[in-house]
């Protein structure tokens, strides 16, 4: 990736000296000596399933902007935003907990795609792998996605007093499936995610966008092989709209100084808030 630019705006590198897989940095322009040429290459051929993706993204991200500025500002933005993410390439894949709760993600997502979702709505919905305090969320709704499996079917883990707070959203729905895992048996992590991009690609959706929000959470090509052997089968798929009397903790409900809240909640509680799948993708297909 490169860019011609002005020797006078050529924007500071040192903060990407030390980064192993990719070489940032200025370099005369042979043919004008008052240019340079802002390039960002890939040192590790490794990662050039990560590289594709970052070019494709910085791309996108500057191509309807005209101020050498703006542009500058934005690329060096997103470079230090991917930066992490080649760090992160270079680690041991998911952890079994992340490993599972990325497949419930998507499990949801496909649902959500096959049952008429607005593709390019469902990737802007997922906010899951930006680290944000639900797994989706787009205009006046929320869900996050609940996966519990072996001896903890019967309880989910809350990890703030916002994740189900129900202020200022019109709807939050709590999604819980229960897994049973099984080694060369049901579907694995692989499968899911290629099954998700297939979808996307029949609705002509951003797969750049698809596969930025995996590389966020920690899912890397070079980790696939990491995942064929365990598959996923599905004990429960449930639903529950969090509203009135849901058993949940929000912000409101806190003395003054409490904070970073985690608790549990009992799913056999939580029965008389059960909605069908119908009924929720009715309801977020409107809303969109």
């Amino acid at each position: 990736f490169g860019l011609k630019i002005e020797v006078a705006k050529a924007p500071k590198t040192a903060a990407f000296a030390n980064l192993r897989d990719l070489k940032i940095e200025n370099v005369p322009d042979p043919f004008d000596a008052n240019k340079v040429l802002f390039l960002v290459q890939l040192v590790n051929q490794q990662h050039t399933e990560v590289f594709s993706v970052l070019c494709e993204d910085l791309i996108s991200r500057v191509a309807e902007i005209e101020s050498v500025d703006e542009v500058l500002r934005i690329l060096i933005q997103r470079l230090d935003k991917w930066k992490s993410l080649f760090e992160s390439a270079s680690g041991q894949g998911l952890t079994p907990d992340q490993q599972r709760g990325l497949y419930g993600e998507l499990y949801f997502l496909r649902s959500w795609l096959e049952n008429e979702g607005d593709a390019n709505i469902s990737l802007l919905s997922w906010q899951g792998p930006a680290g944000n305090i639900r797994d989706f969320q787009i205009g006046e709704w929320a869900l996050e996605v609940k996966t519990t499996h072996g001896n903890n079917h019967q309880k989910v883990q809350i990890s703030s007093e916002r994740q189900l707070d129900t202020s200022n959203l019109n709807y939050v729905f709590l999604y819980h499936l229960s897994l049973e895992e099984q080694l060369f048996s049901g579907e694995t992590l692989n499968e899911i995610v290629d099954q998700v991009e297939s979808l996307l690609l029949e609705r002509d959706a951003s797969l750049s966008d698809y596969k930025m929000r995996l590389l966020q959470v920690g899912y890397f090509d070079q980790h696939r092989p990491l995942y064929y052997k365990k598959g996923y089968k599905i004990r429960a798929c449930d639903v529950y709209h969090v509203k009135d009397q849901f058993p949940r903790i929000e912000e409101a409900d806190l003395r003054r100084g409490v904070g970073d809240v985690k608790y549990s909640i009992v799913i056999a509680d939580c029965v008389s808030y059960q909605v069908t799948q119908n009924e929720l993708f009715q309801t977020i297909n409107q809303k969109n």
